[in-house]
Formats: structure tokens, C-alpha cells, sequence
């Protein structure tokens, strides 16, 4: 090494300043990352659900969409929770998956089940897992001469702006703080006595209040008794006075047609007279005319002083 070194000083010159210059060069373009990006095979997909008990999401939103996600080209496994007014399915994929791929697969299958999904629940959005995700500084709290709740109050008014403030901080989630609270037991014995009273007096008031009821009752039925007995006399006279009115025009009609048959009679014996003697025949006939509306005069008088009798 020593005699090529020698021998060919320019080759072993040339040699330093391209290994310098690549140095120089990667120093300057490498860059530093303390939390590499990795990429994992997982999403989830968190579905809304306001106002439904967890009972309810697991048997109108969680089944549904593990039977459908379940289904996906690559999913190894399927993990859901259902809690209180959402769902979260997590999936696993195979290693080397495409994630792109799977992500449109996963919106694929969700529009197709959208048309099943209750009416109340939401839109389900899909999240892929990733480091940024994954909280990077935990910062431990604490001050000498305060309890652990004045400390709560200092990190939740002073601490969390404080960092919220700071350049590159996306959020602070504080844990572990405390609040005071109140802690009301009732005596179960007290509340029994106190019922049984308001119940006695309850009691009390319905039976009185039936007590007037029953009262109540007993004066309808007697006015309604004598309402019954007014409504029979009155029923009484008013037919006996319908009956009179009926009476008066019967008489009136009878004494009109009376009068009639006298008229008629008399213009008879006229025409008897007249035609006497040309037409005998007709007389008789005249005569027989005669006697049965004197006949039905008498019947007409007879039927009257029945009726008024």
C-alpha cells in the first residue's frame, strides 16, 4: 500500500477528495429522524350511533359492519367495541397489504351498507393507524405544598395553555386530575316512613273525596227520579190539551159539512119541484138521493154527540 502510494500519488489523491467530497455530501442530505415512519397494516373505522344504549349498537351497527368489513380481500382479523352512541371496528391486514387499497375497499363496502344502517346513526369514518398518532412526550407534574387538588387546578389552568401554546404541540391531554365532589347518601328507613305517611294521607283524601262522590250520586239519582215524574205529568196534560185542540176541529168540521148537506138539500128540492112533472122517474131517483143524505146527516149527528160525549 505504502509503494502504490509512492507510485501513483495523483490515484491516491484523487481517491481522498471523492471519498472527502461523498462525506461532505452525506452529512449535509442525510437527514435526522428520532420516530421513523412505519407503516401499519391496520384501520378502524369508528360508526356514530346518538342516543343508543351499547346493547343497541352491537345489534344494529356493530354486527352488520363486521359482517361486511369481515369480508374484504386481506383482512386478517376483525376487532369491534360498542359502547354508548358509537361503534369502532379495528382490522387487521395481512403484511405487505397496500393500505391505498384497502382504504377505498373499506369505502366501497361502507357505501354499500349504508342503505341497512339505522336512519339515526351517523356517517362511519375510516382511520388508518399511523405514528403520528401516537402521543410522543409524556410530561409528569408536580408542586411542592399543594394537595392533589390544588395541583389539579394548576395543571388544567396554567400547565395544559401553557404547552397548547407552544410551536408543533397538536393537543394536551391531561390525566390523573381530580375534582372535588359531593357524595349524598339517603337513609332508606326515613324515605319508608315518609312514603307510608304521604300514603295514609293520600288514602285518606280519596275516601273523602269518594265520600262526597257517592253523595254527589245519590242527589242525580233523586233529581233525576223527579225529573221523570214532571216529564209524566207534563206528558199527560199536554195530550189532554192536544186531544181538546183535535176535538174543537172535528166539531167545526162536522157543523161545515152539516151545513153543506142542508144546502145541498134544499137546492134538491128545488130541482124536485121543477122536473116534477116532465120526469117522474128522475124524481124518484132524486127523492132516493134525497133520503140517503138525510140518512147520512142523521149518522154525521149521531157520531158527533158520541164524539163529544
Amino acid at each position: 500500500m505504502e509503494k502504490f502510494s509512492v507510485k501513483k500519488p495523483f490515484t491516491v489523491l484523487v481517491g481522498v477528495i471523492m471519498v472527502l467530497a461523498l462525506g461532505f455530501v452525506s452529512v449535509t442530505r442525510v437527514s435526522t429522524d428520532l420516530l421513523p415512519e412505519f407503516s401499519f397494516p391496520y384501520l378502524v373505522v369508528v360508526a356514530p350511533y346518538p342516543g343508543a344504549s351499547p346493547e343497541r349498537v352491537e345489534f344494529s351497527l356493530t354486527d352488520p359492519l363486521e359482517n361486511a368489513l369481515g369480508t374484504i380481500t386481506g383482512v386478517k382479523t376483525v376487532t369491534s367495541t360498542s359502547s354508548e352512541n358509537y361503534a369502532v371496528i379495528q382490522m387487521e391486514f395481512e403484511d405487505g397489504t397496500n393500505m391505498d387499497s384497502a382504504m377505498v375497499k373499506v369505502s366501497s363496502a361502507l357505501d354499500q351498507l349504508s342503505g341497512t344502517l339505522p336512519e339515526a346513526a351517523g356517517t362511519p369514518t375510516i382511520m388508518e393507524i399511523s405514528m403520528d398518532m401516537l402521543a410522543t412526550m409524556y410530561v409528569a407534574v408536580n408542586r411542592e405544598g399543594q394537595d392533589i387538588y390544588e395541583l389539579s387546578d394548576f395543571i388544567r389552568t396554567d400547565v395544559v395553555p401553557y404547552l397548547e401554546r407552544q410551536e408543533g404541540v397538536a393537543g394536551v391531554t391531561p390525566v390523573g386530575l381530580v375534582e372535588k365532589s359531593v357524595h349524598v347518601e339517603l337513609n332508606q328507613s326515613k324515605i319508608d316512613a315518609l312514603n307510608d305517611r304521604i300514603l295514609e294521607k293520600t288514602n285518606e283524601a280519596l275516601a273523602d273525596a269518594k265520600d262526597q262522590l257517592d253523595e254527589a250520586q245519590k242527589t242525580v239519582d233523586e233529581a233525576q227520579e223527579e225529573l221523570e215524574k214532571q216529564e209524566g205529568a207534563f206528558g199527560s196534560t199536554l195530550s189532554g190539551a192536544v186531544f181538546g185542540q183535535l176535538s174543537g176541529i172535528v166539531i167545526n168540521a162536522a157543523n161545515s159539512l152539516r151545513a153543506q148537506a142542508n144546502s145541498l138539500i134544499e137546492q134538491l128540492n128545488a130541482l124536485n119541484q121543477a122536473v116534477a112533472e116532465a120526469q117522474p122517474q128522475q124524481t124518484q131517483d132524486l127523492n132516493n138521493t134525497i133520503l140517503q143524505l138525510q140518512e147520512a146527516e142523521a149518522l154525521l149527528a149521531a157520531a158527533q154527540e158520541q164524539w163529544n160525549a
